[in-house]
């Protein structure tokens, strides 16, 4: 059942690859962008990232690992670039993953 307390709570894939990112100076936010920018080329998204194709298959995997999203579903990856465009466009939160401290 929905209560304002576990809408607050919940974390969206973004939210929790920011948060890891954040925890393990990883790249995952920007792997996930690149990947979706280049329609999941992944020789073209890792040329982007100056990173081995191997490298970035990996980096990817970690993604999917890290955010709990299939990115084999189209529904899900239009949901993810849709996360990730809203969030550069929205001002850090208190105690988010942005901040320090």
């Amino acid at each position: 059942m929905w209560s304002p307390s576990t809408a607050t709570n919940r974390r969206t894939p973004v939210t929790r690859l920011a948060a890891y990112d954040a925890k393990h100076r990883s790249q995952l936010v920007e792997t996930l962008n690149a990947w979706l920018d280049a329609f999941g080329d992944v020789p073209a998204a890792a040329a982007s990232g100056r990173v081995h194709p191997n490298t970035f298959r990996y980096r990817i995997r970690r993604v999917a690992e890290v955010a709990g999203a299939d990115l084999r579903d189209p529904s899900v990856r239009f949901a993810l670039m849709l996360q990730l465009r809203l969030a550069a466009h929205s001002p850090p939160r208190p105690g988010g993953p942005d901040e320090e401290g």
